[in-house]
């Protein structure tokens, strides 16, 4: 056991090592996917131009164009097996899910009286509705908890051809920014015209259900249910590049590319200021991101002297505590030396400010006290003198 959690401790060294130089290189990325984001977005700003959307200007033609405008099509979209869709959606979505057996694995750890760590697993299983296959064939157990490996029928999104915003038409770069998806009212069996579909499909509320029980409240392994979501015809606001008669992904001179859509009336000010707020969020969570697996790469160079020191009753737990917070503590200290370097890199004049405002805020901070404490002595001789006097 114990030779076994040291030779699977050595195998994290190299991973350790692979994962601390690719969160430095995730940390480095992310500073300049910011800065080039956030120039990019200043570009369009000063580029982009308010148009009317029923009419088309040759002028504008590889330029940044701004409006609202509501999207229609002129086809319906209907699930060609179910029947199901209406009229002015513009994506429809059969969302498939299956009854299936799921393995739960739960691990727990403790100390042998020799001081080795032994972990045990235990398994259970339930029944639950997943949108995926569940593979029973890699279960711990298999007697008695048997999955389908393959559904009659399959999720898949329908989306209508041509989709239009006034007299422009939407290229497939806009078009899968469409995923305001909501609950597809009035699904019935009635839809469905193959008549040995029909007779196999029963109404589950919201939803289809076709199985082998005749309650779908109290399904078997296997049936299946059958949900339908669309997205409406409605009211956008976007910026795209106007090539010919369609709107497409806008490529700045310095090769950044920006395509910004929203639901309902947005102003161009408010759809820019929601695009930079999010890449300052994205900037953030990346940060975080590379300083976790930071951390947990140093863990993982450290895990053979946890090991040997795990053997150690109580003492072993104290310093395997310190090793963590040793890790938490270099793993904070070089993602903010990374952070700062590509700030150097990439914003040198901002970093130039960053460095020199603290410099001399702790410098006329010194001097002031200096400064006070000569006062002080000046004011302190001045009055001994005075009391010999």
């Amino acid at each position: 056991m114990f030779k076994s959690r040291v030779k699977n401790s050595c195998g994290g060294i190299v991973f350790g090592v692979i994962f601390f130089f690719g969160s430095i290189a995730l940390l480095w990325y992310n500073e300049g996917r910011s800065v080039k984001r956030y120039r990019a977005l200043n570009d369009v700003e000063s580029a982009v131009i308010k148009i009317d959307p029923n009419k088309i200007y040759l002028a504008n033609e590889g330029q940044p164009v701004y409006f609202s405008s509501t999207l229609r099509s002129p086809t319906n979209i209907i699930d060609p097996i179910f029947g199901a869709g209406s009229s002015n959606d513009l994506k429809l979505r059969r969302d498939v899910e299956i009854y299936q057996w799921v393995e739960n694995v739960k691990k727990t750890s403790r100390k042998t009286a020799s001081g080795t760590r032994v972990t045990t697993k235990s398994y259970t299983y339930r029944k639950e509705w997943r949108s995926d296959l569940v593979d029973s064939e890699t279960f711990k157990r298999r007697d008695g908890h048997h999955n389908p490996s393959s559904v009659p029928y399959e999720s898949e999104t329908f989306t209508a051809n041509p989709i239009n915003a006034g007299a422009y038409n939407l290229t497939e770069d806009l078009i899968d920014r469409l995923t305001w998806f909501k609950d597809l009212d009035g699904v019935s069996t009635e839809s469905i015209t193959d008549v040995t579909v029909r007779s196999a499909t029963k109404q589950f509320g919201d939803k289809l259900y076709i199985g082998r029980s005749a309650d779908p409240n109290n399904p078997n392994v296997g049936d299946i249910t059958i949900a339908f979501q669309v997205v409406p015809s409605g009211t956008v606001s976007l910026i795209a590049e106007q090539v010919g008669n369609t709107l497409t992904t806008y490529s700045t001179k310095k090769g950044s590319e920006i395509l910004l859509l929203q639901p309902g009336t947005v102003s161009l000010e408010m759809l820019l200021n929601d695009a930079r707020s999010e890449n300052k969020m994205w900037a953030w969570i990346l940060r975080f991101a590379g300083f976790v697996i930071m951390f947990m790469s140093l863990n993982a160079l450290v895990g053979p002297l946890k090991i040997f020191v795990d053997i150690i009753p109580i003492l072993g737990d104290i310093i395997e505590c310190g090793l963590s917070l040793v890790s938490f503590v270099v793993a904070f200290t070089v993602s903010s030396i990374v952070i700062a370097i590509a700030w150097i890199a990439y914003r040198p004049m901002l970093a130039l400010f960053g460095i020199v405002l603290p410099v001399a805020f702790i410098s006329l901070s010194v001097l002031y006290l200096q400064r006070r404490k000569t006062a002080k002595t000046d004011e302190n001789t001045k009055l001994f003198h005075a009391v010999i006097v």
